[in-house]
């Protein structure tokens, strides 16, 4: 029977999109808001699940999704004509960048389905794969840059064409767990215009988690059906206190991160594009010092994100692909030192092998298998937390989703998990510590392996 490696972890019509978008945002400021109706309309078909389709390699099927689209916003049939207001030149600038920024990323878009039917018809050369992941992450790119040229106009004013591509991106973020500052900006301004779709208050009060603003947390919380929110938001909103303790405690251990300037450094390169994370080297040793290793060594190269569930997790680090596969080598646990990591959203976490049905793991069997996580817990974690991830967390929250436990339907098209391509230490000390490899189950300062 394999033994598991795992991570525990407890068409819409826009009448009132530009009716009422205030310049300045009351969610960001102090609000006294009831309890508001969010709608239950599902959300709209034009944002995507997946950050654009990979054109398949070995036979395999591409998936279906696409980017949401740049040249059709959102249906806008019922929305109320905005009043006529006289501009200034700072205002029609800032139009002016939004429309140039909408050019851009249609002609992107365009480019990229190109590549792709080119790549699918054999037309194109045998890297036409690599060059559609490259224009792939530049339209990824365009569409953060065009959200924020989107942003800033309605600071200023009302703007319908702005509004709609905000309510969109917002939307598409809160598909792919992507939570951030400009996220919660987003859902909390179209808010304020009386915008009231679940999925604005999901993704700016997840955002507001993971960014420290845990009054404003609450209070988008609070103004949702309680029962009617999933698991894990249910554990955000009612871990609110614990979960802001940790965030401080976070803040203060990467201000002294940050003093030190010189923490290990790795660039994984992955199908959706470039992520770097940065290792604790003093507070997870072994661990870092055997993850160095294995990337110089080139073990990451080519392996697969095999499970990678919404708001959870993304995993990684199996030689075998199934869950069960490690170097042979077990490092010692380092979850339980005086100055261990809290789980934060991009935190890396060694996995360990499971043990039992309550959630337990075999001591001291992390190997080479490590999940990054989508959002914050509130408990301290029986894994080893031993980095964070410091740029590419919207690529790894764009990675394909898979779920190797589900049952697969008859002649159902596999589409192939996104994948490392290559892993590349940046930045490390001329010397790291010995890694003391140890016997999985045994206690925390095991008798050491011999390993040739």
């Amino acid at each position: 029977m394999l033994r598991h490696f795992s991570i525990v972890v407890l068409s819409l019509t826009f009448a009132t999109l530009t009716q009422a978008v205030l310049p300045s945002t009351g969610w960001s400021q102090d609000p006294s808001s009831p309890e508001i109706d969010v709608a239950e309309s599902p959300a709209p078909s034009t944002a995507q699940p997946e950050s654009g389709a990979e054109p398949a390699e070995s036979g395999a099927e591409p998936s279906s999704a696409t980017e949401p689209s740049a040249a059709e916003p959102m249906d806008r049939a019922a929305a109320a004509p905005v009043e006529e207001i006289e501009l200034t030149d700072e205002e029609k600038a800032l139009i002016a960048v939004f429309e140039a920024d909408r050019v851009k990323l249609a002609e992107l878009v365009g480019d990229m389905r190109a590549i792709y039917v080119r790549t699918m018809n054999g037309v194109e050369s045998s890297g036409g794969v690599v060059k559609y992941r490259e224009i792939r992450n530049a339209v990824r790119e365009q569409f953060n840059a065009t959200y924020q040229s989107a942003l800033a106009i309605i600071r200023q004013i009302p703007h319908e064409e702005a509004v709609s591509f905000i309510a969109t991106w917002v939307q598409h973020r809160e598909t792919l767990d992507i939570y951030d500052r400009d996220t919660f900006e987003g859902a909390a301004r179209l808010i304020d215009g009386g915008v009231n779709y679940m999925f604005l208050f999901l993704a700016g009060a997840r955002s507001a988690v993971v960014s420290g603003d845990f009054k404003q947390a609450k209070m988008l919380f609070e103004a949702m059906d309680k029962e009617k929110l999933e698991k894990h938001d249910q554990s955000l909103f009612y871990q609110l206190e614990e979960l802001e303790k940790n965030w401080k405690q976070e803040q203060e251990a990467l201000k002294a991160d940050a003093e030190k300037a010189n923490l290990p450094q790795v660039r994984l390169v992955t199908t959706r594009g470039e992520v770097v994370v940065e290792l604790f080297l003093d507070d997870a040793p072994q661990t870092v010092a055997n993850f160095i290793s294995l990337v110089e060594d080139g073990f990451y190269d080519g392996l697969e994100f095999y499970q990678v569930v919404d708001h959870l997790l993304a995993l990684t680090g199996d030689p075998s692909g199934n869950g069960s596969g490690s170097t042979g080598k077990f490092v010692p646990d380092e979850h339980d030192r005086p100055n261990r990591r809290l789980p934060m959203r991009g935190s890396l976490v060694m996995a360990k092998l499971p043990m039992g049905e309550a959630g337990e793991f075999v001591p001291n069997s992390g190997s080479s298998q490590f999940a990054i996580l989508f959002l914050p817990l509130a408990q301290p974690m029986d894994q080893t937390i031993f980095g964070r991830v410091i740029q590419g967390m919207d690529v790894v929250s764009s990675l394909r989703r898979v779920d190797p436990h589900k049952e697969k339907k008859k002649n159902e098209v596999q589409v192939p998990p996104d994948r490392i391509l290559t892993a590349e230490v940046i930045r490390r000390p001329e010397t790291l510590p010995e890694v003391h490899y140890v016997n999985p189950g045994g206690p925390a300062a095991g008798k050491p392996i011999d390993h040739p």
